[in-house]
């Protein structure tokens, strides 16, 4: 028992111990609060040996815990349609939809990695549209991923009903769609998800540079301005259209310092020679006010509901 708990705590390289128990324990008999874990496993583990399937059960799925907490560095899975799924979930900083995947694992049998990647994306794009776009709190996300655990445990259903189910509960199209219209923050992971989405879905041909340090967030209208370069825009219109996803685009550090703080007609020179997508179809705007950027952003939904559907 002891040398089974060692492993299982070496599996999860210093993750939360209880968080993981806890996941674990939702993926087989539901929803626990924290607060409820321990008298719930007392109520239930009642001699050695359910202590002892319970800390090999434990043992055999803490990789698994792992790779979900740290996509990066994966552990045990190796099929990359899984892996990009299980990245862009942690970009989105989920974690609720571990049960989901721990129920997947106890009932390995049930499902193929080709299963579980389609059940991840379903479960990224229920993410990003629910909490990223709509800000649905976590706490109804939580319930809801950890009944579909509990059935997928207890072998109610399988690969195309949990899909379903999960699109049962994604926001309606229009309130994705007029929620992505307005869509403004400033947590750059979220910024360059979208918009890599966005280009490898308009043109899949052509592979961006992904590294940050490289490949920049360009605001359009920038964060310095000059009265001389952009003459129509005052600190209320900058403030409020800055950070607005039609404001923003991917573009080469180089390029993105050379021309950061001047004019749109300036810029717009450098944007033709841009090979990401989104980039060159910039060059049909004459100027930048906030009607291009609200302009430009709905054209961005019109995708995003072709992507995240």
């Amino acid at each position: 028992m002891e040398s089974k708990w060692r492993k299982m705590t070496d599996s999860l390289s210093g993750l939360d111990l209880t968080k993981y128990i806890r996941y674990y324990w939702n993926a087989k008999y539901g929803l626990v609060r924290e607060r409820d874990l321990y008298r719930e496993i007392s109520a239930r583990i009642k001699n050695p040996k359910d202590s002892y399937d319970l800390v090999t059960e434990l043992e055999d799925n803490a990789e698994y815990y792992h790779d979900a907490c740290m996509p990066d560095s994966c552990d045990v899975y190796d099929n990359k349609d899984i892996t990009d799924r299980l990245l862009a979930i942690h970009i989105l900083q989920a974690t609720s939809f571990i049960p989901i995947l721990l129920s997947l694992e106890l009932r390995k049998d049930n499902f193929t990695d080709k299963d579980k990647a389609k059940i991840l994306r379903a479960i990224e794009v229920y993410i990003f549209r629910n909490a990223t776009i709509a800000g649905k709190t976590a706490n109804s996300t939580e319930v809801f991923f950890s009944k579909i655990a509990h059935d997928i445990y207890a072998e109610e259903i399988r690969t195309n009903k949990i899909i379903e189910e999960i699109k049962k509960e994604m926001i309606p199209d229009k309130d994705f769609y007029n929620s992505f219209c307005t869509f403004s923050k400033k947590k750059q992971p979220y910024i360059r998800y979208i918009l890599l989405s966005i280009h490898s879905f308009l043109d899949s041909n052509h592979e961006i540079n992904r590294n940050s340090q490289q490949v920049n967030i360009e605001h359009i209208m920038p964060k310095h301005i000059s009265k001389k370069a952009w003459p129509d825009i005052n600190p209320a219109i900058h403030d409020k259209y800055l950070w607005r996803l039609g404001n923003l685009i991917l573009l080469d550090d180089g390029i993105n310092k050379k021309i950061s703080n001047k004019s749109f007609k300036n810029k717009k020179i450098e944007y033709q020679k841009s090979l990401i997508k989104p980039n060159s179809e910039l060059v049909k705007y004459d100027e930048w006010t906030p009607k291009q950027i609200e302009d430009r952003q709905k054209e961005l939904a019109d995708t995003a509901l072709k992507i995240w559907n």
